[in-house]
């Protein structure tokens, strides 16, 4: 029985509520509560075409993006990353086992020394809430990273997030009038930036805890105070 999961996805093992019975349902069928606004989605593309379009003007990388390294190259498209392996049209993917491991980054650079640096855009304001969310987006990365060396794109020397943050409420009026336009209004985000250990090796461990959930013939128990899970079951009880 052959398994597809996304980086994304498997990130999700590694949350603080982690619910077994959560994971097992969205492996099978798309949830109604798992649906994510787009607006983020295309805010995360705005940004990578922001910091692609300053790298081919000024051949650098913003200076707000300055800490991450000197780049010598962005690779746009995942057909230009898939190049170096010399393998026509491959996938994005790797499969370990029964599993199927999609998920391509929101931006990789290449720096002086050929190392691969990989980035993923939130579109969020850092809080110590946050906080709860870093084993998922370690997770997350550590996949991308995972993929990439086994395709043989390169050795991964850096995992960053980048949050782009929108001001605080206190400032609006502030910038208000600065930001206003004839064809409506901006929005000045302010990013901040967090290196993510690499550690590829967990990955497969995950892998195999996934496909083992996957396969269950019956959903697992639900987490203790799993809160989607109470939700799920207070409408099924309405039914």
């Amino acid at each position: 029985m052959q398994m597809k999961i996304s980086a994304k996805n498997l990130g999700a093992l590694s949350g603080k509520d982690f619910c077994e019975r959560c994971f097992w349902i969205s492996t099978h069928e798309k949830l109604p509560y798992q649906i994510f606004p787009g607006i983020f989605s295309s805010i995360d593309i705005y940004t990578k075409y922001i910091v692609e379009s300053y790298f081919d003007k000024e051949a650098e990388l913003p200076v707000w993006l300055s800490n991450i390294g000197h780049i010598t190259r962005i690779f746009k498209t995942t057909k230009e990353l898939l190049s170096i392996t010399g393998k026509g049209n491959q996938k994005f993917s790797v499969d370990y086992k029964n599993i199927t491991l999609t998920g391509i980054p929101d931006a990789v650079f290449e720096n002086d020394d050929k190392k691969i640096i990989i980035i993923d855009y939130k579109t969020a304001r850092y809080t110590e809430g946050q906080d709860s969310m870093m084993p998922i987006y370690n997770t997350q990365l550590n996949a991308y990273a995972y993929i990439t060396e086994k395709l043989g794109i390169g050795i991964i020397e850096k995992l960053y997030l980048v949050y782009f943050e929108p001001p605080e409420s206190k400032i609006f009026a502030k910038i208000a009038n600065k930001y206003t336009t004839k064809q409506g209004f901006e929005m000045p985000f302010f990013p901040k930036i967090h290196e993510i250990k690499k550690d590829t090796k967990t990955i497969e461990k995950l892998m195999d805890k996934a496909y083992e959930i996957y396969v269950k013939t019956m959903p697992p128990k639900m987490a203790k105070n799993c809160k989607n899970c109470t939700k799920l079951d207070s409408i099924c009880s309405r039914i």
